[in-house]
């Protein structure tokens, strides 16, 4: 078997492997949200971020120690929504 035939079956059982753990959606977009005490704008850009059309995607979001609530917030959009 050649390596690219080899590299294109892995490719696959990735992809295959994906769709199963995403719930039989396969990802097409990543989005990542940096916070820092982001309180203040943080819903609004995450309603965004959750009401696109897309549904193929995952949802990233890091938070590097905010002092704020921007934290629990997070945690009720995850609470919520299975893409992040």
């Amino acid at each position: 078997m050649s390596d690219v035939t080899t590299d294109l079956q892995n490719e696959q059982k990735e992809e295959q492997l994906n769709t199963k753990q995403n719930g039989g959606n396969s990802i097409k977009v990543s989005v990542i949200v940096p916070v820092y005490n982001a309180e203040k704008h943080l819903r609004q850009c995450m309603d965004s971020i959750v009401g696109q059309t897309l549904q193929e995607i995952e949802i990233i979001c890091v938070d590097d120690g905010s002092t704020d609530s921007s934290l629990e917030i997070l945690k009720e959009y995850a609470a919520g929504d299975p893409r992040m």
